[in-house]
């Protein structure tokens, strides 16, 4: 289903010179295999890490969804989310021959129907595509490069783990979550106008620094209202790009 807040003829005649796009149940669908969890669902690893990371994915998910935590509280708890899960795959040894070797056999990193198409537009207009995720920045250049949509339009602005021969130590730079997006240097002009893609409110704090027109994914019926005030468009279920590119993108 789709909901419009602000739609006019303005926003219609502009030329869109970017977009700004999470990745997990944005790009994906909302029963896809996240970044963070396609090693857990592969059944390639000891269940007791899939026990491990269950629990913090219980533990943290309903604090990032929930609208009345403070955003400075939050984020907090979303850092130490990414903290917490790096030390399991330290600690039960995913290195970068395990990871990439689960990567390669995963089929449940689904993208969402026609984004194939839609990005590929946008690159066939010179409209430069930015994807900016608290996910894995291997996993999403890998979900690309399979998909053949690692086009010269896209940057990936994400977590690269510092990989080991036993483990992971770390991510390299700045950890990213959803709460701490919009630190990220995006090299957008003030005049341009764009596209923001979310499936969560945070998410547009990405764009606050630039011209853009919001559109976010709602996967829960509850928060249908949250999202109806804070993007220019909702979409619920797994609604597919085709109808966002006919709306906004002119042909």
């Amino acid at each position: 289903m789709l909901y419009i807040n602000n739609l006019n003829k303005n926003i219609l005649k502009k030329d869109i010179s970017f977009v700004i796009c999470d990745f997990d149940r944005t790009i994906t669908t909302f029963d896809s295999n996240t970044c963070w969890n396609f090693i857990s669902k592969s059944g390639m690893v000891d269940k007791q890490f899939d026990r491990e990371c269950d629990a913090t994915f219980e533990y943290y998910r309903p604090i990032e969804l929930d609208p009345t935590i403070a955003f400075n509280e939050k984020s907090k708890y979303m850092e130490q989310w990414t903290l917490d899960v790096l030390k399991i795959f330290d600690r039960y040894g995913i290195n970068k021959e395990i990871f990439y070797n689960i990567l390669k056999h995963d089929k449940g990193i689904k993208l969402r129907k026609n984004f194939s198409d839609f990005i590929k537009l946008t690159n066939k207009k010179n409209i430069s595509f930015y994807i900016v995720s608290a996910g894995i920045y291997d996993v999403i250049e890998y979900t690309l490069q399979k998909n053949n949509i690692l086009l010269p339009n896209v940057k990936i602005l994400s977590n690269k783990f510092n990989f080991t021969d036993n483990g992971v130590n770390g991510i390299d730079g700045i950890v990213l979550h959803s709460c701490n997006k919009d630190i990220i240097d995006i090299p957008i002009k003030d005049n341009e106008y764009g596209l923001l893609f979310g499936d969560q409110i945070e998410d547009i704090k990405v764009g606050n620094r630039f011209d853009t027109y919001n559109i976010g994914f709602c996967g829960k019926e509850e928060l249908i209202p949250t999202f109806m005030k804070n993007y220019d468009m909702t979409l619920t279920d797994d609604t597919s790009f085709d109808l966002v590119s006919k709306i906004l993108i002119k042909k």
